[in-house]
């Protein structure tokens, strides 16, 4: 019987914060929000750097770039080794977001899809999403923003791991679901 989980949490690391920006590599946790992270299913895909800097849809900041070069060198070799081309990146999370939550409305998955930012991370992937002519596999009003709930808690979050995809997006699910717990909010 397969376990179908409600939320995921996204992340991205990028070349940009612009709402355009090329994602360089990806990360996704899937959990219950009113259960914590039970067990591991998770995504990691690092995307081909030279696609993202060709494509004139994605928007490559010299400042993101230069920080970069201020980050832990494991931190970069992590969002770029083992790239893979941007439609087959999109296509495997997409089958795994089908592998192991519920089909919804439109074709599309019903989970609650969390980022950290209402303005960063989703609208990255929606913004590839769209570049390709793909269709987002999830629904619009299923988006979570963690920031937000973060910004209403006073339970801290432990740092791992900055700046690599699946580790920032475990981390923060891990925090969210700890938040929920703490402070008893409940799930709409």
């Amino acid at each position: 019987m397969t376990k179908y989980y409600t939320d995921l949490m996204f992340d991205a690391e990028t070349f940009s914060v612009n709402s355009n920006a090329g994602m360089i590599s990806i990360g996704a946790v899937l959990f219950n929000v009113a259960k914590g992270i039970e067990d591991r299913q998770e995504f990691k895909m690092n995307i081909n750097l030279q696609e993202i800097i060709d494509n004139p849809r994605f928007h490559v900041s010299s400042s993101t770039l230069a920080w970069w070069i201020t980050q832990n060198s494991k931190a970069f070799e992590a969002a770029t080794t083992c790239p893979h081309p941007l439609y087959n990146v999109l296509f495997d999370f997409n089958e795994w977001l089908r592998a192991y939550t519920r089909p919804g409305k439109y074709e599309k998955q019903d989970v609650r899809i969390w980022s950290n930012g209402a303005g960063s991370d989703l609208p990255w992937l929606r913004n590839a999403y769209e570049t390709l002519k793909l269709d987002t596999p999830w629904l619009f009003y299923n988006e979570r923003c963690y920031r937000t709930v973060k910004a209403m808690s006073q339970v801290q979050m432990q740092r791992v791991n900055d700046h690599d995809a699946l580790s920032d997006a475990r981390n923060q699910a891990h925090h969210l679901c700890e938040i929920f717990a703490t402070e008893g909010f409940e799930i709409w």
